[in-house]
């Protein structure tokens, strides 16, 4: 089961993360970095579906321990990954670091100074 456990993790963990970098691809790298790891705590869905898994016999009690596992596992190493990606220094060219920076029309950071 502990097996079970690791694998079910490890790969909730990656696909969450390589779905989450696809889908904010056009970001850029390090939003797409930010938005990944905040993808890989949500487990809540497979809390529900797996009692409703179980409940119905679809799976065994072992197979739903497992994913319940992934699920404990997946949330608690999440503020670690997410305090890493978002505590990384920003390019010195990255205008929105400026306070008074506001977005023109096209989405780039503008001076109002």
């Amino acid at each position: 089961m502990i097996v079970a456990f690791t694998v079910i993790a490890v790969i909730a963990v990656v696909t969450k993360y390589l779905r989450a970098i696809w889908g904010a691809r056009t970001e850029g790298p390090r939003i797409a970095r930010e938005v990944d790891v905040g993808m890989v705590p949500r487990g809540e869905v497979g809390i529900v579906v797996a009692g409703i898994a179980l409940a119905s016999g679809a799976v065994s009690e072992d197979a739903n321990a497992a994913v319940l596992g992934m699920v404990l596992a997946t949330t608690m190493v999440s503020p670690y990954l997410i305090k890493a990606a978002f505590s990384r220094k920003k390019p010195a060219n990255d205008a929105s670091s400026e306070p008074d920076a506001a977005p023109s029309a096209n989405g780039q950071r503008v001076s109002s100074g």
